[in-house]
C-alpha cells in the first residue's frame, strides 16, 4: 500500500528510484525508497498510477523480477 510519500510524488524526488522506461506505454516506473511501492508516471496523465504487478510485468519486464 502506498505511503504518504508516494502520494506526494514528485515532491522530494530523492525518495524515489527510477527503475525503467516504457516507450510503448509512454511511462516511467518508480519505486518509493520509503515503503517499496511501485508506481508509474504516464506522460499523458497528471498523477501517478499504482498499477497492478501483472500489468507492470508486461510493460517493464526488465524491472520486475519475481
Amino acid at each position: 500500500m502506498p505511503c504518504s510519500i508516494c502520494q506526494s510524488f514528485p515532491a522530494r524526488s530523492s525518495r524515489f528510484e527510477e527503475l525503467a522506461v516504457s516507450e510503448t506505454r509512454h511511462g516511467t516506473l518508480y519505486r518509493c525508497k520509503e515503503c517499496g511501492a511501485l508506481f508509474e508516471l504516464i506522460a499523458e496523465e497528471r498523477s501517478v498510477r499504482f498499477t497492478p504487478l501483472d500489468e507492470l510485468r508486461r510493460y517493464y519486464p526488465e524491472a520486475i523480477h519475481e
